[in-house]
Order: C-alpha cells, then sequence, then structure tokens
C-alpha cells in the first residue's frame, strides 16, 4: 500500500510515509533492509528534489554501521549509487567505511 500512496499522494504525505520508515528502522522491523531499503532507493532520483532528499535522509540514518552500509550496497545498481553520491560527501565516506562500498565507488 505504501508504494501506490507515495506514487498517487501530495508531497507532504510522501515526506510522511518516509518517515514512518525511518520509524520502522528505528523499532527494528525484521524486513527493513530487505523492503524499506529499495523503497527508498528508488525515490532517490525522481525529479522532486524535496522527496528525494526526504528519501536520501533516512537511508543515510539507516547506514550507520558496517554491517547496514553493506545490505544497502549489495542492493544497490550502480545507478543509484551514483545518484546518493551528489547527495553529499559525508555519504560516500561512509561508503568508504565498508570493503564493498570501497570497491563499488573505484570501479
Amino acid at each position: 500500500m505504501m508504494k501506490r500512496w507515495v506514487n498517487v499522494s501530495s508531497q507532504m504525505m510522501t515526506k510522511s510515509l518516509f518517515e514512518y520508515v525511518r520509524l520502522l528502522h528505528r523499532s527494528g522491523l525484521h524486513d527493513f533492509y530487505n523492503w524499506c531499503l529499495p523503497f527508498l532507493t528508488n525515490h532517490t532520483s525522481i525529479n522532486d528534489r524535496q522527496i528525494s532528499a526526504a528519501a536520501f535522509d533516512v537511508i543515510e540514518e539507516s547506514c550507520y554501521d558496517e554491517s547496514s552500509l553493506n545490505q544497502l550496497l549489495n542492493q544497490m545498481d550502480t545507478r543509484i549509487i551514483e545518484n546518493l553520491q551528489r547527495q553529499g560527501d559525508l555519504f560516500v565516506a561512509k561508503f568508504l567505511r565498508s570493503e564493498i562500498g570501497f570497491y563499488l565507488l573505484h570501479s
């Protein structure tokens, strides 16, 4: 349902859904990395800068340690990584903490 709502709702509702996803991460949702991360990464490359930034913000918080970052990197393709690189140098620095991230950034 959330996938559908994000595509047909207002900008404010979409950002609220991303905040809900953030709460799911903070509460330790079992399938967060399998379902929520792909959901968020799909919205980092859309034309609406505010929506893209809101999705990126949740991704950045959810990748606070190397194992979380590796979960994200294992699911991502190069196009998404390039888009995330444009979001900020701090997130790129997070990539470099991971062997997988280091390899993907330099390939």
